[in-house]
């Protein structure tokens, strides 16, 4: 039985593992945290296609949000965020665009894990936002109030928004996940949290070691 039970446990790692298709670099966030792209030690490339995810636990509806957020030094603090309502609005998911002023209603978090995204290019001095995930569910730059070319802000008085010169700040403890390329919903849903993965790890070879012993 233990075995079994051994063996299924292996089969989930390896199937979170392998399920995930976009090379995903992960780094420990907390509350209030604030990073950039050195930081995952990668060399981005102007007029490439980029995600970021966040994945975090709830206990109870958060009183602020929004759990992630895209920011550029570059454009005036204006910023993207991707997470909760906070004020009353309990376990409703937003999107807060603060260059219109706008919040949009989106989506849901919930009482345990989360995992937010958001899709986005610079190119030509302009942010972009191609797209936006909250807990596998995807929503386009149509649906806050974007065009088919997206959602974008471009630099002004004299700056230029370029991939240094964004910021992503977290609200609550999590891992903060940074890819090149275009994730799917999929992909966004998939993302394991790691400290999960190492317990139940912990756990497999404890089992296997306990059942060495006896």
């Amino acid at each position: 039985m233990k075995m079994r039970l051994i063996a299924a446990a292996l089969l989930c790692l390896a199937g979170s593992a392998q399920a995930v298709t976009i090379d995903w670099q992960g780094q420990t966030m907390g509350t209030g945290a604030t990073t950039n792209f050195s930081a995952f030690g990668d060399v981005p490339t102007t007029g490439a296609t980029y995600s970021a995810a966040f994945v975090f636990t709830l206990d109870a509806a958060p009183a602020t949000g929004p759990r992630l957020t895209l920011t550029s030094s570059a454009n005036s603090g204006a910023y993207l965020g991707v997470g909760a309502a906070g004020d009353g609005h309990g376990w409703q998911g937003r999107l807060y665009r603060n260059d219109a002023g706008t919040y949009y209603s989106r989506g849901a978090l919930h009482e345990g894990l989360n995992v937010v995204g958001i899709v986005f290019t610079v190119a030509d001095n302009k942010l972009t936002f191609n797209s936006f995930d909250i807990n596998g569910e995807t929503f386009g730059a149509s649906e806050i109030g974007g065009g088919a070319d997206g959602v974008y802000w471009s630099g002004w008085q004299g700056t230029q928004i370029t991939l240094d010169t964004l910021a992503f700040t977290t609200a609550t403890d999590g891992t903060l996940y940074l890819a090149a390329g275009a994730a799917t919903g999929e992909d966004f849903a998939l993302l394991p949290e790691p400290t999960a993965l190492a317990l139940l790890a912990l756990g497999v070879a404890g089992a296997a070691l306990r059942r060495r012993v006896a």
